[in-house]
């Protein structure tokens, strides 16, 4: 017996589907292209290790730098840039909160971008413009020039995550996309080791006069360089769909395809479906979805980050150690790439997504209660890096938006839903830190402890709200067919009857 009720579109979206004319490009493949053609275990391998060898890299790359650009406003903290352009903290705390305010400005007119043209090159031309806003930075003498540069600075780079969950859907099945979303969210650990080399080597090098501008501008620079470098290769290297990849002949494209059809996210279609956004904002189980489980998740997670990210020199060098010693140490937030890379690989292999993401949770909660009551400063230091371990619980909340929300277009304006609430987190952490409370922040240091805890309270609702809605439709499966994946329409994870939501 066919499924015709519960799950079906409405026939009112079914109207607003019919008042705009999809264009299928080139680029489409509907799935009776793919026939009944079953792809091997060995082919599945060796695609899976060709796309980890020419996709990943990049992905991981671009993730990466822009985690190194919020960590430089930090390094060049330490490094001279208040007294060089007469900044007050105050001033300070709001060269972190104006970077979010242009990441929410930027938002949703760039991920309407990705939409509407090409994934790769709108991303390349992206990271290209963010490096020369970036080396833009360099060239600042004064708070007012920082802070329309950090602006923009945001506003370029609000596009990056919502580009690379896209890119993670499209290329890898739903079981593999969780340790991939940590591949390259676990960048950000390893590139700070990257980081803060440079940056001691620089900060030593301008101690002993042997740079001939301020050591925090050449090292803006060298980021600055780095990232355009970097947006050129993804502009010329990354394919914008699986169709146009020239690192994969016409067999190994139409396999591809094969791979991620049980992904059930529909085929390539630029066309913007205001019906899809209006399912998301009408929807009440996407509101609960996308504001409990994902927007005050990435609200209560970011506003530590806002915090801890931009103040992390400030706060450890006022533990008694050196300028120089604080840039070495840290190096020891690298722990993150073991954090990162093993809690979605646990998921992977196991399952029950959401409920593994409360154990590096919890380790950021104790980690942060360390810094809170411990008085040696040794103490004080482990606890601020492992209140750092939220890293594996938002890449985690990364995975389960990439792989639970169907539709192109609902898929990008969700995107935007998670973000603006990362932007919500981000503006108010840094304001949280304020001058008077130092050295040890406590009114800060609680408010963390109080999110983080809520932040594990929300994942437990993650979880059983997938349960109940996977329990719905299996009910509905038991007097029907076996569920066969079909991915030959851009449909929204609401409209298909056959969409199984991953957790």
């Amino acid at each position: 017996m066919a499924v015709t009720t519960g799950i079906q579109p409405s026939d009112d979206k079914a109207s607003l589907k019919g008042q705009h004319v999809e264009t299928i490009d080139n680029e489409k493949r509907t799935g009776s292209d793919l026939g009944d053609e079953e792809i091997s275990e060995e082919d599945n391998i060796r695609l899976r290790r060709r796309i980890d060898w020419f996709i990943m890299p990049l992905l991981c790359l671009v993730y990466g730098l822009q985690y190194l650009d919020k960590t430089g406003l930090s390094y060049a903290s330490i490094m001279g840039i208040i007294p060089d352009t007469k900044m007050t903290l105050a001033n300070y705390s709001w060269l972190g909160t104006i970077f979010y305010f242009g990441f929410l400005a930027g938002e949703y007119p760039l991920t309407y971008a990705l939409q509407r043209w090409p994934i790769a090159k709108v991303t390349g031309i992206t990271i290209i413009v963010w490096g020369i806003v970036l080396g833009c930075m360099a060239a600042c003498h004064d708070f007012k020039g920082l802070l329309v540069v950090r602006f923009f600075l945001g506003f370029f780079e609000s596009s990056i995550t919502p580009a690379l969950t896209i890119f993670t859907a499209q290329w890898y099945r739903i079981r593999e996309q969780s340790f991939r979303t940590g591949m390259w969210y676990s960048t950000q650990a390893g590139i700070s080791i990257f980081g803060g080399l440079v940056a001691y080597g620089f900060a030593k090098a301008g101690a002993e006069h042997k740079l001939s501008i301020h050591s925090w501008r050449a090292i803006l620079l060298l980021f600055a360089a780095m990232t355009v470098a970097t947006g050129v290769l993804f502009f010329f290297l990354i394919p914008d769909s699986v169709e146009t990849a020239w690192f994969l002949n016409e067999r190994d494209r139409k396999l591809a395809r094969l791979r991620t059809k049980e992904n059930q996210l529909g085929v390539v279609d630029r066309t913007w479906k205001w019906y899809q956004v209006r399912e998301a904002l009408l929807d009440p189980a996407v509101w609960l979805l996308c504001l409990v489980s994902l927007c005050l998740v990435s609200l209560c997670l970011m506003i530590p980050s806002g915090g801890l990210l931009n103040f992390y020199g400030i706060v450890v060098s006022q533990m008694g150690f050196s300028s120089q010693m604080t840039l070495l140490l840290s190096l020891a937030g690298s722990w993150n790439i073991f954090n990162v890379l093993f809690f979605p690989w646990l998921a992977g292999k196991y399952g029950y997504r959401a409920l593994i993401s409360i154990m590096p949770c919890g380790i950021a909660l104790a980690g942060t209660a360390m810094v809170w009551g411990c008085k040696d400063k040794y103490a004080r230091f482990v606890g601020y890096n492992l209140g750092l371990g939220y890293a594996a619980t938002f890449a985690l909340s990364l995975s389960l938006l990439t792989s639970n929300v169907a539709g192109r277009t609902k898929k990008t304006f969700v995107n935007g839903m998670f973000l603006v609430a990362f932007c919500a987190g981000n503006l108010i952490g840094p304001q949280t830190f304020r001058e008077k409370d130092k050295p040890k922040y406590v009114p800060a240091l609680t408010s963390i402890v109080v999110l983080y805890a809520f932040s594990m309270f929300l994942m437990v609702c993650v979880h059983f709200l997938y349960t109940s809605r996977n329990k719905k439709r299996a009910a509905l499966w038991a007097e029907g067919s076996e569920p066969v994946a079909d991915d030959s329409e851009d449909l929204t994870d609401r409209e298909n009857p056959y969409f199984h939501y991953a957790f």
